[in-house]
């Protein structure tokens, strides 16, 4: 008789495999560790903690014994040898998995933890967690064609009516799965392995599959909504979640020869993280004293949100009110998202800290070049198994589980007992906002902890989190620290922004508004330069960057190497390298006294959000008030709350560009006109006393010659607090308009039990996608070049072809207005030099990257390009 497998594993040349037995032993091994690291830290599942231990090893050693299928064993695995022999009768083995549980030898097991542990109801409570480990082993890999499967139940009948009414067929399946329950009950007592009839005949004759096996991923399918309140509900979610996780981490390391000890990897102690700290901003620093001298108790037992002005230190203290626990830090923007990365190493080491966003492989790739690089590969991979106790991410790889997509349980029962920390949340959209505020409310009632932190916290998000955390409780969980308030006096004579508003008379030009820049605003740009100042030029759309760049280029009076261009429509390598350059170089914080060269950076708003750059002065458009702040934080970012002694402002160092027709370059695409009114209100309401709210409502015309021309050539002097003061009016005024309806109606559809069917989906919708991946279509030919070189070359794997040709060639644009078409099927007629598997494995990896005609040519300079017959108006950038 044949083994029967679990895994077979193939690396290039070599192939291996893995018995099922060995599999199940694993995966209930790594369990057992995972359970030791959580047990050591929380007390998240309370008297429940044995139970919800013993259901998740149930579980896994239930969760893979259908792939004693012959089908799966002979098409899926390849052992030819296996018996019986049949490849016509085929469902997921996760399906079949549920056939072989013997219901109440099961039941009679977690009576006994029941009743160890002096529950209630034994009976009640024991169908409800047979039904979540049932649920668990179901559904720990969910498939597309799940749905359809369940809906409609053909397969599942036609293989019922095989293993009922063929003797050898069934006979032989019990044959070898009695062997693997041998094996198993050698290592714990586990004897519930058993061919259920009655469910067999009962599916036979009509009855559903989701009848017996609830999935958790379709409203309807549910007996209840999936309030998280609700502790059956958590229940579940640990028992599904946990199961997914020790699964996922023991097939990891058995493909990659991983220890599985290195499921939690354990993080350093408070101590050792606070002599880091002090070592890296002085001696008892304010971020301890707080820490340590909270007057209402420990506030790392707390949950926080935290206001503090740019450059404060926000940072270092998330670290501290880690407290030694595993924790996640969420940015949103992935260049923010690599300089954390590098300072979290400084505090924690490197093998302590994680990095996880789309390009992380590239990133740490390229900066680790020392190291082999399966050792870079490997911390990449401990990463997107959770297994860091520190890591880093953009907001997107988390977030989106808030709308229950496939696979959400692995990532809230991590989030349970870990620590949460989401910076500059504000530069999210309303939709995202909302998802994020979800997020908070179910991780907090699952036990998990968060810590909000920003320079201009949206009011409208602070009191959702409130209302939401507050609301079963009965009493505040978390402790609110506003900086701004506490420590008023200091800020109020913090003074480091002087703000000229310039209103740009821009005429319409056949039919398209001018929003190039007048002589006299370049020439104040080049002045600056020349006066040994850096300059940050921050605008709304990509083209317009590219032109004013392009314009200070052709200037003579600017040396050309002391000119830069940063946003986000470069291939990833160039980009990669402008960001490497200006924030360790040229733009470096805090800019040294013995600078006297001045220089240029033209960008967007890819610097607004947590990047640690300095300027002297800033030339920006109109953006909403609360990202215009941001932008400002990028100016004299060296004299922090903290510097002994601040030069005294007597130039202006942030000059305020409105076009009076359309108001920014994007003419409303980019921002909502309704939010740049407020903002320039709210501005124009600090110089001249007065309120204008109402004039936001009225007709373009009418507006402009209320607001725009009260602030024409206006000066306004801001304090660190004048400027929180500013944003905190504005929000104000944001909740009675309609800009906030994304992110009520959001929160609305979340909460009447919103489940994406897929992960993809979920996060598409947290982002909000308007952008693809294309190939400049000058570059198809040498880009197809590339690719037949890579693969004729002996390379292979996805990361090796990132790293080796797409980096060099992709770049992501706007898909507003434009026709595209699929990459693939654009370079396949240059692809006959490679091996037809080798063009089928490109086409699977080029699949989502399209070529686009109007995106005609790419500079490493300036990035992509679009054709010059391309109507601007149809794209935003």
């Amino acid at each position: 008789m044949t083994e029967t497998w679990g895994k077979s594993i193939k690396k290039g040349a070599n192939h291996s495999t893995i018995s099922l037995c060995e599999h199940l032993k694993d995966t209930v091994e790594v369990a057992e560790m995972l359970f030791t690291c959580i047990d050591a830290s929380s007390s998240i599942f309370g008297n429940r903690k044995n139970l919800i231990k013993q259901a998740v090893l149930y579980a896994l050693s239930l969760h893979d014994i259908g792939k004693i299928l012959p089908a799966f064993q002979i098409k899926t695995l390849g052992n030819h040898n296996y018996e019986p022999w049949d490849v016509t009768h085929e469902i997921p083995h996760s399906f079949f998995s549920i056939f072989w549980i013997d219901k109440e030898k099961l039941k009679e097991k977690i009576k006994t933890i029941l009743q160890e542990d002096k529950k209630t109801q034994e009976d009640k409570k024991t169908e409800k967690i047979i039904q979540f480990i049932i649920s668990a082993v179901a559904y720990h890999h969910w498939r597309e064609n799940f749905e359809m499967l369940l809906l409609r139940s053909e397969e599942i009948i036609r293989l019922c009516e095989k293993i009922l009414a063929d003797k050898h067929f069934r006979d032989s399946l019990e044959k070898n799965l009695k062997e693997v329950e041998n094996e198993l009950a050698s290592k714990f007592n586990f004897n519930v392995i058993k061919l259920n009839e009655k469910l067999l005949k009962e599916l036979k004759n009509g009855r559903k599959l989701y009848e017996y096996a609830t999935p958790p991923y379709k409203l309807y399918w549910l007996p209840a909504r999936l309030e998280l309140q609700n502790d059956d509900i958590k229940e579940w979610i640990w028992i599904s979640g946990f199961t997914m996780r020790s699964d996922h981490f023991a097939s990891y390391c058995e493909e990659e020869n991983e220890n599985f000890n290195k499921v939690e990897i354990k993080n350093k102690m408070f101590q050792s993280i606070k002599n880091s700290v002090e070592k890296k901003i002085g001696s008892n620093p304010w971020q301890i004293q707080r820490i340590n001298k909270n007057t209402d108790g420990d506030l790392t037992n707390k949950n926080i949100i935290l206001a503090a002005p740019t450059g404060y230190g926000k940072t270092e203290f998330a670290f501290l009110w880690s407290n030694s626990e595993k924790f996640f830090y969420a940015l949103p923007l992935r260049s923010a998202v690599n300089q954390i990365f590098e300072r979290a190493k400084e505090i924690f080491d490197d093998e302590r800290v994680g990095l996880l966003h789309s390009d992380a492989d590239v990133y740490l790739l390229g900066q680790n070049k020392d190291k082999d690089i399966g050792d870079n590969l490997r911390l990449y991979d401990l990463a997107k198994q959770l297994s860091h106790p520190v890591i880093i991410s953009t907001g997107d790889q988390f977030f989106p589980y808030a709308l229950k997509p496939p696979g959400y349980e692995k990532i809230y029962a991590t989030f349970s007992y870990s620590r949460l920390v989401i910076d500059e949340v504000q530069a999210y959209n309303p939709k995202a906002c909302a998802i994020i505020v979800k997020f908070i409310e179910d991780i907090v009632r699952l036990g998990g902890k968060f810590l909000l932190m920003t320079a201009t916290l949206p009011k409208f998000v602070l009191e959702e989190i409130e209302r939401r955390t507050e609301a079963d409780a009965r009493k505040k969980i978390y402790e609110k620290i506003n900086f701004f308030e506490e420590e008023k006096p200091k800020f109020q004579n913090l003074i480091k922004h002087k703000i000229q508003i310039t209103v740009i008379e821009n005429k319409e030009e056949s039919k398209n508004l001018n929003f190039s820049l007048p002589l006299e605003e370049l020439e104040k740009i080049i002045n600056a330069c020349n006066n040994g100042k850096r300059v940050l030029v921050i605008v709304n759309k990509v083209s317009q960057a590219q032109e004013i760049y392009r314009t200070l280029k052709k200037s003579e009076k600017i040396p050309s190497e002391k000119l830069f261009l940063l946003h986000s429509r470069f291939t990833s390598k160039d980009r990669r390298e402008k960001e490497v350059k200006i924030m360790d170089m040229e733009f470096k914080n805090p800019k040294s006294p013995d600078e006297k060269e001045g220089k240029i950076l033209v960008t967007t708003q890819v610097v607004e959000a947590s990047l640690d750059i300095d300027a002297d002065v800033l030339f920006t458009e109109l953006a909403p008030l609360d990202a215009l702040i941001q932008r400002m934080g990028r100016v004299l970012r060296r004299f922090g709350p903290q510097c002994a002694q601040i030069p005294k402002l007597t130039e202006t160092n942030v000059y305020l560009w409105v076009f009076r027709d359309g108001l920014e370059s994007g003419n409303g695409k980019v921002y909502g006109k309704e939010l740049l009114k407020l903002s320039l209100d709210s501005l124009s309401s600090y110089y001249t006393d007065s309120q204008l709210l109402s004039a936001c409502l009225s007709s373009d015309a009418d507006w402009i010659d209320k607001v725009i021309d009260k602030v024409k050539n206006a000066e306004i002097t801001v304090s660190e607090y004048c400027k929180y003061k500013l944003v905190e009016s504005f929000y104000d005024g944001l909740q009675e308009r309609d800009c906030l309806k994304d992110f009520y109606n959001t929160l609305n559809l979340l909460d009447a039990g919103y489940m994406s069917d897929r992960k993809h989906d979920a996060e598409k919708l947290f982002r909000e996608i308007y952008n693809i991946d294309i190939v400049p279509w000058e570059k198809l030919k040498e880009f197809a070049n590339k690719i037949n070189s890579f693969f004729n070359s002996g390379q292979t794997g996805w990361i090796k072809f990132k790293t080796e040709v797409l980096i060099n060639y992709v770049v992501s644009v706007p898909s507003w207005g434009v026709k595209d078409e699929l990459a693939y099927d654009c370079i396949s007629p240059f692809l006959s030099e490679i091996s037809a598997s080798d063009r089928k494995k490109a086409r699977r990896w080029l699949q989502g990257i399209f070529a686009v005609r109007t995106y005609d040519k790419y500079d490493s300079q300036e990035g992509i390009l679009l054709d010059k017959n391309t109507k601007y108006d149809n794209i935003i950038d």
